[in-house]
């Protein structure tokens, strides 16, 4: 979940996906899914799919830009990725384990797990392979690493995806406990490299009303296909249907949010500007922040709906927090 607002793209590929408004709006997504406890009706709370796929494409774009871009060694690559993503998540670790949960396991290997991979982060635990594979695959095939990777993704997918059925049976609700952690990997696996390949051709990026409607038309039959699956438990079994469903719902995403000219106009609103520019800013530190700040039980206690606007306002300022602290650590090393 990168903080870069626009991720650079090769000359061929046009420089015209401005992320941040995208990556803000995926950051309040996943927020969002994660406050069951904070809604009357909990399948409000929605919809960390779509935003954790917007995400992961969102990611394979910024890194396969990147090596596209430029040739690179593994310990040049391996320390920008290093330096982005862990002193914040264990920033965010040491809080939980000091003032939130105050237990761990003394077993080195446990606490390796915890700290550096696969740690209790989701996003984490997929992304840092993904960023191995990556380099690995771009080094010895450059033009198609990301389709080759997509492949292996794809079979691993289908493979879980076999193995899962025996979990449904009729009116099954689809859940993440019901499926496999192997599919849901593969997916964002997937996702991630499908913005790899976008990293390779032209930019699709522009805001037409006509691709507005048709994403208006996908998202409306997205929320309808996932409540039956997920609430109703209506063809559960189905679920790479909703799977496709959001894949191309990014890809929607991509073209109308990321479009140079339309960002540039939704960042001059009042308020509303501002707020999306730091929070696209802020995506990975948002992650982390709600993640952690959820075991706190007092903010679901507070009545709705200011229950979630006060746990946001917590997350948004400590997640400003955090990356200054972190900005202020790596320059420190760097020094």
């Amino acid at each position: 979940m990168s903080s870069q607002t626009t991720h650079e793209i090769p000359d061929k590929a046009s420089q015209a996906y401005v992320t941040t408004v995208a990556l803000g709006l995926a950051a309040w997504l996943i927020f969002n899914s994660h406050l069951e406890a904070f809604y009357p009706i909990p399948w409000l709370a929605a919809d960390g799919l779509l935003g954790n796929t917007l995400f992961f494409v969102i990611s394979g774009l910024g890194i396969f830009s990147s090596l596209n871009q430029r040739r690179q060694n593994f310990g040049a690559y391996a320390s920008r990725r290093f330096w982005r993503l862990y002193p914040a998540v264990l920033i965010a670790l040491a809080f939980q384990m000091l003032f939130i949960s105050r237990s761990y396991s003394a077993d080195p290997m446990e606490i390796l797990g915890m700290l550096f991979w696969p740690t209790r982060f989701t996003y984490v635990a997929i992304i840092v392979p993904m960023y191995l594979l990556a380099f690995a695959s771009h080094r010895f095939w450059p033009k198609y690493a990301a389709p080759f990777l997509g492949s292996l993704c794809l079979l691993v997918y289908g493979l879980a995806y076999g193995h899962s059925m025996e979990s449904f049976h009729a009116d099954t609700k689809l859940s993440i406990g019901t499926l496999l952690p192997l599919v849901s990997y593969a997916y964002f696996g997937f996702a991630f490299c499908l913005g790899g390949m976008l990293a390779s051709r032209h930019s699709v990026a522009g805001f037409r009303w006509p691709w507005f409607w048709l994403a208006v038309l996908m998202t409306t039959l997205y929320v309808g296909i996932k409540y039956a699956m997920v609430v109703r438990g209506i063809g559960a079994i189905a679920y790479p249907v909703l799977h496709v469903l959001v894949l191309l719902l990014c890809l929607l995403a991509l073209k109308l949010l990321c479009a140079p000219d339309w960002v540039a106009r939704v960042l001059k609103w009042p308020l509303v500007g501002p707020f999306l520019a730091k929070s696209g800013s802020l995506s990975l530190e948002i992650y982390l922040v709600h993640a952690v700040l959820l075991e706190i039980a007092v903010f679901a206690a507070i009545a709705f709906p200011l229950n979630i606007l006060f746990f946001a306002f917590v997350t948004f300022l400590l997640a400003m927090a955090l990356q200054r602290l972190t900005k202020f650590l790596q320059g420190h090393f760097e020094k």
